[in-house]
């Protein structure tokens, strides 16, 4: 369990770290009053992945240990 989760885990922070940054370059645009509609569709999509990674994570740990290893 623990290797597949913590690369799992891996996947998850570097999908928040895209998304963090995303949402800064975001508010980057909006403060130079510049279109920022594709950056924020980058942006959704890219905590809509995070959701879903952290859902898959979390029932991850309440599953039992052989199950992970299938």
């Amino acid at each position: 369990m623990g290797d597949i989760w913590l690369r799992d885990f891996a996947d998850a922070k570097a999908i928040g770290d895209d998304a963090f940054a995303l949402i800064n370059d975001r508010q980057s645009l909006v403060r130079q009053n510049q279109d920022a509609a594709k950056i924020t569709m980058s942006a959704r999509r890219a905590i809509s992945q995070l959701k879903k990674k952290l859902k898959q994570l979390e029932g991850a740990l309440s599953m039992p240990a052989q199950e992970l290893q299938m």
